[in-house]
Formats: structure tokens, sequence, C-alpha cells
């Protein structure tokens, strides 16, 4: 049911008209469902680890089978209920990667622990990792450590020794001027 939703609110190529994903992660963790914490990036050549929660799978590493079954195809999932305005290709696969975490657990209802298979960067071998999931308590005490982390407008990390990235919150800070001083401090 919740594809054709998806396909006749995609029809409308209105950004303001959109499945409500947190509905849909919501209905999952409350019914005893599992989430793989997870963020990913995509683009034609796969489906990469951009984040991983628990700091398990390696940034970077193309995201193979999830419990045996194939990413790209959960992935196309996501972008088949992925709402986004007209015709937007990049924002399309971006809303895609965004829920791409909440698709799959929907589709293969994991346990506490699921298997997941990366190539990591300047590999050809294929590695697998048993990855604990988090359930509803576990993903509600996530999501309010990330609330207090992202307190700060802007954020430096260095996740490899030739990358530096900075992470600039989209909202309007409570202070004037904080945006400034703090990518000045960057």
């Amino acid at each position: 049911f919740v594809p054709l939703v998806g396909d006749v609110i995609n029809s409308l190529k209105d950004s303001h008209s959109s499945l409500d994903y947190t509905s849909l992660l919501n209905h999952q963790l409350e019914h005893g469902g599992y989430i793989l914490p997870v963020r990913i990036t995509s683009d034609s050549s796969g489906i990469y680890i951009r984040q991983d929660r628990d700091s398990i799978l390696p940034a970077g590493a193309r995201l193979l089978p999830l419990n045996g079954h194939s990413a790209d195809s959960l992935w196309l999932q996501a972008w088949r209920l992925a709402c986004v305005e007209g015709d937007a290709s990049t924002g399309r696969r971006r809303a895609a990667d965004a829920i791409f975490p909440i698709i799959a657990g929907l589709n293969l209802r994991p346990g506490p622990k699921m298997q997941v298979d990366v190539m990591p960067v300047d590999s050809v071998h294929i590695y697998r990792y048993t990855c604990r999931t988090y359930n509803k308590s576990r993903w509600e005490a996530r999501r309010k450590a990330l609330l207090k982390e992202h307190q700060q407008p802007v954020r430096v990390s260095y996740p490899a020794d030739s990358v530096i990235c900075i992470a600039v919150e989209t909202f309007a800070p409570t202070l004037p001027g904080q945006y400034a001083r703090a990518i000045k401090r960057a």
C-alpha cells in the first residue's frame, strides 16, 4: 500500500506533499521492529556508507547485501518513495539515501543484529560485519544524544588524513553572528 501511495504523491512532483517518513519509522519501531543505524550516500556506481552510528562499518565502503538481500534493490524502493519537487534527480537521490534505513527495516524486518556485507575503499575484498540494530528505546536514546550534539551551528571533523568536513546547521542560530564566529573559529 505504501508504495502505491508514494507513486501517487510523486506524480504531483511537489515537495510539500510527501509520505510521512517519521510515521513509517515510528510504525516500524513501535511494532517491535529494528533499524540499522547508518547514513548512506549513493551515486551511479553504488551505495556507500557515509556514517555508521556505532562506528563498525568503514566510512566510504560500498554497501552490498544486508542479511543476504540486495542493498541496490532496497535503495530502489527508497527511490520510489522519495518525494521531491519537480524532476530534481539529485534531490530525489538524497531523499532516497535519507530514508534508506527505514525502507530496509520495513522490508527486511531485522532482529537485534544484521549481517552487512561491504567492500571498503581501495579494496577488492568483501567483508561481512554483524551489526547491532536499534530498537525503539535505543533509537530514542540516540535521537536525544543527537539533539544535544547538534546544538553547535558549525562542527568540524577530520574523517581521514586528507579530508576535512565542516557541517553547518541549516536553521537560524539563537544568537546573531553565531554562524560567522563559529565558521571563523573552524
